[in-house]
Parts: structure tokens; C-alpha cells; sequence
């Protein structure tokens, strides 16, 4: 059960009941998620929304008008120096490049889990978590399952300009409402096993993360996945990682279990997260990141694990990535979501050289679909 949040504008038009129906369900999606984000509705931003890791609640802000205004004023605060810098990049210089994506769940999909889709056949290919086990293994632009994005632009910088989600399918809810990220997966530690007992198990970092680690940067976020189907009930007691800042054998502040998977990852079904939050009832609710000490932006590394396995053969993947953009796709089957990222939502997520694209997906109701996507970016 979410927390209230912050500030809610009611009106009386039944469109503002939708507009908060969508809130909501993104803001169950957001669990954990520090960063700002917008929320699209019908085409058009309609709130920012984040998760404050001080009040463990949900805080958004509707938008208003007035922001675009200081956009416009401001310009882009980015490579680009103002929108007609942009349009000649694009159209006069060729820094462009349309990207497209398709995934397809063969399978019924986990109600009410985040799912990755790197594992999911379509375009690109499927990716395999074939690493050896509680090792760090880095990840590139290079590898099956990345989203090719142009390759390498320094000293330029690329960035997301506007995207596309479609889902293809014929029995959801009007009321329905999915969450993709595209997100750019760093390092993973694949293929870690678990047995029968309470143990400690260090994982090892011989292989730095390659990206967002440097000065400024906020650092990454911890995700997870099963790496196969089983009953779920692996409890972390202790999972420790090294802060952006330096400091290792940080803990996540919260109790954190491996949810159940209902279909068998990688053959037809997305591997669902492998999070889930207790809260204060005993029960659990999924996240797509691990929650952090308070103050920490990010981690560089995971440092080790001390869990309790109640079911012998438990294998998850876990993965330290930076979450570029959001797109939530509202109102049942046979829809088509647009977003842009220079005046609708004035972000322009930059991708970094090598940078492996890949997609997270937020399910409220279990469905084999098919999933089409594009990301437009451009570099200046």
C-alpha cells in the first residue's frame, strides 16, 4: 500500500479523475525511484513524480503551464544551445538516429511485477545473463541485446529526443496502465545461486562499472531479476554495496525478499524483479530498485550478500544500471504513446559512449502482448 503523497489538484471534469488514476498507478510503479520524473497522459505531461527516500512516500506536483514558459526562456541546458540548434543538428548536420524495438511476451506476464525485457526475444535480440556468479560483468552497446544506438560521439553528446510505445494486444482493460524505462544497464552480477541456509556471499569487482562513477555523476541504481523460475521467499538480510561517494558496506535500509515468477524466464516470459519491500503489515510490494541509505544518489559496486534461503535452487540476476526515461502506456489494447523530450518533458536524457540500451516494463495485468517501441536521439 503506497503512502500518501504530496499535493494532489481536484477538479470536477472526469478527466482529471483519469489524470489521477494515472498518477497513482505510476506512483505504485515509482517505489524507490529518487529520480524526478514525468508523467505523461494523452501525449502531454501532466505531473513530475518521485519517491522520497526521507518520508518512504510517493511526492508529486501537477504541472502547470508556467514551466514551459521557463523553459523557453532558459533554453536547453545541454549540448544543444537552443532549439534551432537542435533542428540543424538533426536536419542539416545528420545527428540523428531513429531507433526501433520490438519484445514479445510469448508467455502470460507477472500482474503487478517490473519485468525486464534485455531476455525477451524480438528486436534486439535476446540478451543471456551468462556471467559466471556473484561476479561483476560490464556491459556495452557492443553485446546481443542492447538497443544500437549510433555508436560513440565524444567529445559530442547524444541525447533522447522524443520516443514511441505501442502495445499490441486484445484483452486489457481500459483501465490498465503499463510503465516501460529505458534504461542503460551498467553492470550485472548473473546466474547467482542460492542454497538452503543463511550465508554470506561476497561479490567480486574485479571489473569496474564503466559509466556513471565519475565526478558528478549520481552513480547507479541496484535492480534484479530471476534468473529462473522457482516459488520466490529469498529473504536478503543484508545486501551491501559502495556508494557513489566511497563509502563501502553500505546497507539497503529496508528487508527485501525475491517475489514468485510465474512463467519461466527466457523462454517466453520476461524475468521478473527480484525485489520485493516489506512494509509495515508483513506483507511485500515490488520495486524496481533497491532502496538506498538515506543521502546516497547511487552505488558503484555490490559489496556482498547475507540472505536466507528457504528453497534450494534460487538464481537471480542482479544488475547496476541508470534509468534514462520513463514512457507509461495508458488506456487499454491498440494504443500509441509519443513523447517528447525537448519542450513536453525538458530532459534530454544523455546516453553515454558504449552505453548497453535496454527496457524495464511495469505489468498491472498478465498478458502475452507484443511490444513496439522507438527512441529518436541526436548528438551535438
Amino acid at each position: 500500500m503506497i503512502s500518501p503523497a504530496i499535493h494532489v489538484e481536484s477538479k470536477t471534469r472526469s478527466s482529471d479523475a483519469i489524470k489521477q488514476r494515472v498518477i497513482l498507478a505510476c506512483a505504485r510503479a515509482a517505489r524507490g525511484v529518487s529520480r524526478l520524473m514525468p508523467v505523461i497522459y494523452e501525449g502531454r505531461i501532466i505531473a513530475w513524480l518521485g519517491w522520497s527516500l526521507r518520508e518512504n512516500c510517493a511526492m508529486w506536483t501537477m504541472h502547470h503551464p508556467w514551466m514551459h514558459t521557463l523553459i523557453d526562456e532558459d533554453g536547453l541546458l545541454c549540448s544543444f544551445n537552443s532549439v534551432d540548434d537542435l533542428i540543424y543538428n538533426t536536419t542539416q548536420n545528420g545527428q540523428m538516429r531513429q531507433l526501433w524495438w520490438f519484445k514479445w511476451h510469448g508467455s502470460t506476464s507477472t500482474v503487478s511485477l517490473w519485468s525486464h525485457l534485455y531476455t525477451l526475444a524480438g528486436f534486439p535480440n535476446a540478451g543471456v545473463f551468462n556471467g559466471a556468479a556473484f561476479t561483476a560483468r560490464q556491459h556495452t552497446d557492443g553485446e546481443i541485446g542492447a538497443l544500437m544506438h549510433g555508436g560513440n560521439v565524444s567529445p559530442k553528446t547524444k541525447h533522447v529526443v522524443s520516443s514511441f510505445t505501442r502495445a499490441e494486444m486484445t484483452s486489457v482493460a481500459v483501465t490498465e496502465t503499463f510503465v516501460t524505462v529505458l534504461y542503460d544497464m551498467v553492470t550485472s552480477y548473473d546466474q547467482c545461486n542460492f542454497g538452503n541456509t543463511t550465508a554470506t556471499v561476497n561479490f567480486t569487482n574485479t571489473l569496474p562499472a564503466l559509466r556513471y562513477t565519475g565526478a558528478g555523476d549520481f552513480g547507479l541504481q541496484i535492480m534484479g531479476c530471476q534468473h529462473v523460475a522457482t516459488a520466490g521467499g529469498l529473504t536478503y538480510n543484508a545486501l551491501k554495496y559502495t556508494s557513489i561517494g566511497g563509502i563501502a558496506g553500505q546497507t539497503c535500509p529496508t528487508t527485501l525478499v525475491q517475489p514468485s515468477s510465474s512463467g519461466a524466464p527466457g523462454v517466453g516470459a520476461a524475468p521478473v524483479t527480484a525485489f520485493g519491500q516489506i512494509d509495515s503489515s508483513g506483507g511485500d510490494s515490488a520495486i524496481l530498485n533497491a532502496p538506498l541509505v538515506n543521502g546516497d544518489t547511487g552505488v558503484t559496486q555490490l559489496d556482498s550478500i547475507n540472505y536466507t534461503g528457504p528453497n534450494v535452487g534460487d538464481v537471480n540476476d542482479y544488475i547496476l544500471g541508470y534509468q534514462l526515461a520513463w514512457m507509461p502506456i495508458y488506456g487499454g489494447f491498440d494504443y500509441t504513446y509519443a513523447h517528447d523530450y525537448v519542450k513536453q518533458i525538458p530532459s534530454l536524457p544523455r546516453i553515454r559512449d558504449g552505453a548497453c540500451l535496454t527496457l524495464a516494463m511495469h505489468f498491472v495485468g498478465g498478458s502475452a502482448n507484443k511490444w513496439h517501441g522507438g527512441v529518436n536521439v541526436a548528438w551535438a
